[in-house]
């Protein structure tokens, strides 16, 4: 007798496939809302560059496209099992809401910084339509003024030392070279103290109140063999005592004003 065999079923593919086709057009779906909500976005609202935020959608829209194709070569191959990412899938959707909030962030930052910058531009246009033709000039004048000391600045290679927050005696700058030794009270527009040799500046440092004032040191090249008994002599007498090197060219002190600051 012949032996009967139950047909089974063909194999077939179609279920994958109707899966495969799903997600990828729910994913395709999600990138171009997605897309679209951004370029709405970036439309309207200010011009400002934003490229961590928009490298991190590139990122975003990249893996996506790759997780696709990843789906379609699958498809196209027809394997049987098929593995879709959940995880890697979920994470691309929180890194794009995680953009777009950075997104809107930032638009409503640069809204605020626009407002404040049409009100500052509102109050300086008010400001000028009541300053007078006079006070004008005298502006004018101050700008040229501020321009041509600082060119004298640069051209005389001066080094300007300023006084440290917070402390409470004055500081005066004592520079050294071989002919002489300036002393000038730092932040002051004076003419500086001169002497000849380290001896009469000891002189007049002795006459000086320690807890008061403090001595800040320029050393030239020619002038770093009276550092020494300086230093010797102010550290004894109780003085604070700071000291810098200046080269051969540079100036800390003005034969005019001092170490005043213009």
């Amino acid at each position: 007798m012949r032996s009967r065999h139950k047909k089974s079923s063909p194999f077939s593919l179609f279920a994958f496939q109707d899966i495969i086709t799903s997600v990828t057009g729910i994913m395709i779906l999600i990138t171009m809302t997605l897309a679209l909500d951004l370029v709405q976005k970036a439309t309207s609202s200010p011009r400002a560059a934003t490229p961590a935020i928009a490298e991190q959608v590139e990122v975003a829209v990249e893996e996506s496209e790759q997780e696709i194709s990843r789906l379609e070569k699958i498809l196209s191959a027809g394997v049987g099992s098929i593995h879709i990412d959940a995880e890697t899938a979920r994470k691309q959707l929180k890194d794009l809401e995680r953009a777009r909030k950075e997104l809107d962030q930032q638009n409503a930052s640069l809204s605020s910084e626009v407002n404040a910058a049409s009100a500052r531009k509102q109050a300086i246009e008010e400001q000028a339509q009541s300053v007078s033709p006079e006070a004008l000039q005298q502006l004018q004048a101050e700008v040229v003024a501020s321009r041509d000391q600082i060119r004298k600045l640069k051209e005389s290679n001066r080094v300007v030392f300023n006084r440290p927050a917070g402390t409470a005696k004055t500081s005066w700058l004592v520079q050294l070279d071989k002919d002489s030794v300036l002393v000038a009270e730092s932040g002051k527009n004076a003419a500086p103290l001169e002497f000849s040799t380290p001896e009469e500046f000891l002189g007049w440092a002795g006459g000086q109140d320690a807890d008061s004032i403090y001595f800040v040191v320029l050393i030239k090249p020619s002038g770093i063999e009276r550092f020494g008994p300086i230093r010797e002599t102010l550290q004894s007498d109780g003085f604070d005592l700071g000291y810098d090197l200046l080269s051969a060219d540079q100036t800390a002190i003005d034969p005019e004003t001092g170490a005043g600051t213009p």
